[in-house]
């Protein structure tokens, strides 16, 4: 078993200004990646800022979870809380 470790993805479907791509679908691609180099009993580990913002367009998180591997477990970062709180972080896609 191998454990694969990625952080601040800061997925969004909202891209940065200063990226003159499209965001979402490069940052799938880059899991999509991840994804073929994990076998079966692999994991891989989120370490935080998954998303950009507590609030994320279900497209995102779609997105997201169709590229990720099937074994993930992941670390809520300061990004995936709302205001920075642990009350309401069932509403997070993370949960």
């Amino acid at each position: 078993m191998k454990i694969f470790f990625a952080t601040d993805p800061h997925v969004t479907a909202q891209p940065p200004s200063s990226r003159i791509d499209d965001f979402l679908e490069s940052i799938c691609n880059k899991f999509s990646w991840i994804r073929s180099q994990v076998s079966e009993d692999d994991w891989l580990l989120l370490g935080g800022d998954v998303f950009n913002r507590f609030h994320v367009s279900d497209g995102a998180v779609n997105a997201l979870l169709r590229v990720l591997p099937r074994n993930v477990a992941s670390i809520f970062g300061n990004h995936d809380f709302n205001r920075r709180a642990v009350e309401g972080f069932e509403e997070n896609p993370l949960s």
